[in-house]
């Protein structure tokens, strides 16, 4: 688990899920050369990226409010995070350095599978659906229709215009994303 928040941290650094290089910065900034204070500084980040913005963690350090609220509880459950000295701050600094925006996201959601017991996954309604199988069913409901309209208007400014206003005015679910809780609050509101 410990990996697998880490590798998030290297691809949300790259990927604009929140300011470029803000970990690599926090590593530099928060933590010893030598390494020695890394785990004891990662776990309070990891503390700090599981408390929604209305509750921050870290009201002190700009830097660690700086990170936006990470639900899905990738960061929620504690985890052992291994001994750090000097070369192993600089391997994980060379590792941020990386351009991690070029790797697929659909990797990470099989990884962050793969970690969790099924028997954990099932109660939380955590599951993760390969990108070929969201286009089976993403392209015969709205994606074949939007290309289609797309490719018309492709060389009509005017066209064009009509259709970034009406992706505009759509709306999608994705149920997926809601969690048991929200799905039970909704019906009940509903009720």
């Amino acid at each position: 688990m410990f990996l697998v928040r880490t590798l998030f941290c290297l691809y949300a650094d790259d990927a604009g899920l929140w300011e470029r290089d803000l970990f690599s910065r926090y590593i530099e900034e928060r933590t010893s050369e030598d390494g020695s204070d890394l785990g004891a500084q990662l776990s309070t980040f990891y503390q700090a990226l599981n408390k929604p913005e209305d509750k921050p963690y870290g009201r002190a350090d700009d830097l660690l409010m700086a990170f936006p609220y990470v639900n899905g509880s990738v960061f929620g459950e504690p985890v052992d995070i291994p001994y750090f000295d000097r070369a192993s701050r600089e391997l994980l600094l060379q590792a941020a350095y990386f351009n991690w925006s070029s790797i697929s996201p659909a990797i990470f959601g099989s990884l962050f599978q793969s970690v969790k017991p099924k028997k954990a996954r099932r109660e939380l309604g955590e599951h993760y659906t390969t990108e070929t199988n969201i286009l089976k069913l993403i392209r015969p409901l709205f994606l074949d229709h939007l290309e289609e309209q797309f490719s018309k208007a492709h060389s009509k400014k005017r066209e064009l215009e009509k259709l970034l206003e009406h992706l505009g005015s759509l709306t999608f679910l994705d149920p997926a994303f809601m969690r048991k809780s929200d799905v039970s609050r909704d019906i009940d509101a509903a009720a």
